[in-house]
């Protein structure tokens, strides 16, 4: 098992993987690209492409640990908070590819909270009850981040300066 301190490095290199994503325009391209006809959605993926650059907010990262043992989160988010977003110590030992993928996730909802205060309230971009949460924004956003990095990991981390 990984000590805690080494699993907080790493989650804070996917969070840098993150922000390079973000800031490259890799996570506005793979928004771009999802399927419109998603759970919960009532904004076309493209309109947030196009206009996330309007989104001009930082969400930092830190941690929590679940009051259940059991609990399967990996991350979350307070509602209507943009600003922060929560990885569970529970689950840090995982790879970056994962951590980017929840990261990417709970991100997705920092942005919906974001949006609704700033752009449209009426706009909706979310996993609603949970049932059939793999094809709504977050998870779907979460999946292609985590495959991205998955695919570029080596290029990823040499950009971050993580190896040389």
């Amino acid at each position: 098992m990984m000590r805690i301190t080494e699993a907080k490095q790493r989650s804070a290199m996917a969070m840098l993987v993150f922000n390079k994503l973000k800031s490259q325009g890799v996570v506005a391209s793979l928004i771009a690209n999802m399927p419109k006809d998603m759970e919960y959605i009532n904004v076309d993926p493209e309109f947030i492409a196009d206009h996330l650059y309007m989104a001009d907010f930082h969400t930092g990262l830190d941690y929590y640990t679940p009051w259940w043992p059991w609990s399967d989160a990996y991350a979350m988010v307070k509602s209507g908070n943009y600003s922060r977003m929560y990885l569970s110590t529970r689950k840090l030992d995982r790879n970056i590819d994962s951590l980017c993928g929840s990261i990417a996730h709970e991100w997705g909802h920092c942005l919906e909270f974001w949006w609704k205060k700033h752009m449209n309230f009426g706009h909706e971009f979310n996993h609603g009850d949970n049932i059939r949460k793999d094809n709504t924004f977050q998870y779907q956003l979460g999946a292609k981040v985590k495959a991205y990095v998955k695919a570029n990991r080596t290029e990823l981390l040499r950009d971050i300066g993580y190896i040389k």
